[in-house]
């Protein structure tokens, strides 16, 4: 077609275009400043309450590497800065180095919120009590 219009176009040669060759190099850009989000096992989770009384979310953890907060389904409109609070007290115990396992300390929160952490269940005493029944 190029032909019956007399235009022949640029001349094609061997040697590529280097704007069409980037050679990707991965570099990393970050670094991981906070703990894992995938559990690595079954989780404790503890209430976190706002000043108050009323339920924010979980602060939970696998006691290993991962950790989180998970915002209630339905928040208040006034609720809105609980998850950026929460992400920078859980990257700030991360850079301290504070191990998942310690992070259901109500101290790391306090005295914006209060962690309400429940206590264990000792199975093994549970169980006698229920046999002595």
């Amino acid at each position: 077609m190029d032909a019956d219009i007399g235009w022949k176009g640029p001349p094609m040669t061997d040697t590529p275009n280097p704007r069409f060759y980037d050679y990707v190099t991965p570099i990393s850009i970050s670094k991981n400043d906070s703990y894992d989000f995938k559990a690595a096992g079954p989780v404790r989770r503890a209430g976190v309450y706002d000043q108050q009384g009323r339920l924010l979310g979980d602060v939970w953890t696998d006691g290993r590497q991962a950790a989180g907060f998970t915002l209630i389904g339905d928040p208040k409109p006034d609720m809105g800065y609980v998850a950026g609070r929460m992400d920078r007290i859980l990257t700030q115990a991360y850079n301290a180095g504070i191990p998942a396992s310690a992070l259901l300390d109500p101290a790391l929160y306090a005295p914006d919120f209060e962690l309400r952490v429940p206590k264990r269940v000792n199975q093994k005493h549970r169980i006698e009590k229920i046999e002595r029944r």
